[in-house]
């Protein structure tokens, strides 16, 4: 069949963690087919700083020097950290890199870059589809059988859905899920500080909900706000100004004067997958 394509592995989705799975199972000899609406975009160093963003610690990257990812990271942008607090009121606790013989315990890292940096490391036996999706899905003892929006067809041995929260491979696998809606909401936001690169991350409890600082590269800083969602909405509804003030009077004092350069919000659900094995299919 013209339109069939064979692999040993069929990833529905090449975020972080479909993309790190296609590294790492192509190094052990496997074929691997990566589907994934589009290819991330190339990295330019004058490009905004994304929204989403990830506290990567020693253990995650070891595991992306190892794939070669970090190597490449390393060449675009991201933000070390030595210091690690959380605190309630008056009582706060530090951990310093110094205190186990390391340099730093972590870096702060876009998302998208940490995407990019293992897409560079696509080669043969990764087989990337981009503009499709699945359409159909069966299963038996021996194997799995696709068929794409664009028509054409896929086997493989095994399929990992790495496709998120509304995952298609879970639903055409007949997956339920359990959960609920939490009363909360996060904002996230992107700011200038009025201090040079930082290198600690922190963060404060309050009775509604955690507050969290975290540095990115240069004078700059992304903000997190856990809150009541009618709260939430009501912040996201400000004048940049307004929102800006708002984190100062709602941070500790060590935020500083900070300037806001983007922000958007989200509600907070607990989701999790009734099983993440069935037959050949695996949910990551």
């Amino acid at each position: 069949m013209q339109n069939l394509i064979t692999s040993d592995v069929v990833i529905s989705g090449g975020g972080m963690v479909g993309a790190a799975l296609a590294v790492a199972l192509s190094r052990l000899g496997l074929s691997i087919t990566v589907l994934e609406r589009q290819a991330p975009a190339p990295f330019e160093a004058q490009s905004a700083i994304d929204l989403r963003v990830s506290s990567l610690n020693l253990r995650s990257e070891r595991w992306l020097t190892e794939l070669g990812a970090w190597q490449n990271l390393q060449q675009m942008r991201l933000c070390p950290y030595q210091y690690l607090q959380a605190g309630e009121g008056k009582a706060q606790l530090r951990f310093a890199a110094s205190e186990i013989g390391e340099r730093h315990l972590g870096h702060i890292v876009e998302n998208n870059l940490v995407q990019l940096a293992l897409w560079q490391q696509f080669a043969e036996p990764i087989t990337v589809l981009t503009d499709c999706e699945i359409t159909t899905l069966q299963q038996d003892e021996q194997g799995v059988e696709l068929t794409l929006s664009d028509g054409r067809q896929l086997q493989c041995l095994l399929l990992i859905g790495a496709d998120g929260a509304q995952s298609k491979v879970r639903q055409l696998a007949r997956i339920g899920t359990a959960g609920w809606q939490y009363q909360q909401a996060c904002l996230v936001a992107y700011v200038d500080t009025p201090y040079p690169q930082q290198d600690i991350t922190w963060q404060q409890f309050y009775p509604s909900g955690p507050r969290a600082f975290l540095p990115l590269p240069g004078a700059q800083a992304s903000l997190v706000w856990y809150d009541e969602a009618a709260k939430v909405k009501q912040l996201a509804a400000l004048s940049p100004k307004a929102l800006e003030q708002a984190f100062i009077e709602a941070f500790p004092p060590e935020l500083g004067a900070i300037k806001l350069k983007s922000s958007a919000w989200f509600p907070l659900a607990r989701m999790q997958a009734q099983q993440y094995v069935k037959g050949r299919v695996v949910l990551a």
